[in-house]
């Protein structure tokens, strides 16, 4: 008899497995005190139309992360994102879902991070983890090596994290349990049988294995 695959459980990052945003952070621990402040100062303009709603989110941060990477070779930027996942990751994990992100790994379930963060250091820290993947925000990188400053793809954020669900997993996903913890998480919980918000029940199938 072949055995059942495996449960799903798909984990935002942000929020949910922390306490606060992990991308400030590591802009911060790519450029130092100094040069970090002194870009995002350039940004007030794009940042003010985001939070008015003038702007759309994924062109608001294609910007910003344009400002600071732009024109670094992509090796480089990997390198840091490693050890940012390596060295500070891990004090920040004090989310409301992180408990059940290890009970899930404990039971063998198969564990997906989808999240509007870099994959540069997510996908590195979900791997050390056992996790399954990490569907997240990439960045264009030229057949040079060199990062363009420019999104590759769009922001996985609503929408988008469906879409990326969909490309790994397939049209009709099987998702027994998601865990997230804002707006541009509905979208995503909505696929799963059972789904928490902000650690509390949002969705609740009573033949969950959660």
């Amino acid at each position: 008899m072949t055995p059942s695959p495996a449960p799903i459980a798909l984990f935002d990052f942000d929020g949910t497995l922390t306490r606060r945003d992990s991308l400030p952070r590591f802009l911060h621990y790519c450029m130092g005190s100094a040069v970090f402040w002194k870009t995002m100062a350039t940004q007030w303009k794009a940042l003010l139309a985001l939070k008015t709603g003038r702007m759309p989110r994924g062109l608001v941060k294609q910007q910003v992360l344009g400002s600071f990477f732009a024109g670094w070779p992509m090796e480089r930027l990997e390198s840091l994102g490693a050890a940012f996942a390596r060295d500070i990751i891990p004090g920040m994990l004090r989310g409301p879902s992180m408990p059940a992100l290890k009970q899930h790994l404990h039971q063998g379930h198969t564990c997906y991070l989808v999240s509007a963060s870099l994959d540069l250091y997510l996908r590195p820290w979900s791997q050390s983890q056992g996790m399954a993947g990490a569907l997240c925000t990439r960045l264009e990188v030229s057949p040079a090596g060199i990062l363009t400053g420019r999104l590759q793809g769009l922001n996985v954020y609503g929408p988008e994290k469906v879409a990326r669900i969909k490309e790994a997993l397939g049209e009709s996903p099987d998702i027994e349990c998601a865990y997230g913890d804002s707006r541009g998480d509905l979208e995503m919980l909505d696929l799963a049988r059972h789904a928490w918000m902000r650690g509390r029940v949002w969705k609740n199938d009573r033949d969950s294995l959660c």
